[in-house]
């Protein structure tokens, strides 16, 4: 039969359950800490990559497409041909490579753009993971607080029913 709080300040087996639950809490912080952490690290380079590898892909389309657009052209001057189509041809082809070269421009503005917010979100979120980490470290150290307390209470109790207890100062 456990020994009551009147007694003692406390019941032991209640300590006992105290403190499990509180090792239990500092290992689910703990554990927390590490997921949230590895899931913030995971998303900034999720987004970095996934932003890089889009850029490329576009990059490639547009070379692909510059590219079939230059052998046309370089096979228009390899061919023999003059007047009005061949003018339109030229043309066309000016007016295309200047359309290329403002949309590589375009491309390249919205490249830096989204890096700089890329960067930004990314910050943003090693900010919140650090202030998260730094919340659950102290959540955490408050737990071992109450663990420690928990812990020599219940060494109190031990030294109290091992040494026995003494009533209004007689040893």
């Amino acid at each position: 039969m456990p020994i009551t709080t009147s007694v003692l300040g406390a019941e032991t087996g209640g300590l006992e359950s105290l403190a499990g639950e509180l090792g239990n809490t500092a290992v689910g912080i703990l554990d927390v800490q590490a997921t949230s952490n590895s899931i913030a690290t995971e998303v900034v380079g999720q987004m970095q990559t996934s932003f890089q590898a889009a850029m490329g892909r576009v990059s490639d389309a547009m070379g692909d497409l510059g590219a079939n657009v230059s052998r046309a052209h370089s096979q228009m001057d390899s061919t023999t041909w003059s007047g009005r189509n061949a003018s339109i041809f030229n043309d066309g082809y000016l007016t295309f490579k200047h359309a290329m070269d403002n949309f590589q421009g375009h491309v390249h503005t919205a490249y830096e753009e989204f890096h700089v917010q890329l960067n930004a979100m990314g910050e943003s979120i090693e900010r919140f993971q650090a202030l998260a980490s730094g919340a659950l470290q102290d959540a955490n150290e408050s737990t071992l607080s109450m663990q420690n307390a928990v812990a020599q209470q219940q060494a109190n109790l031990e030294s109290a029913m091992n040494d026995g207890m003494s009533f209004g100062g007689a040893h």
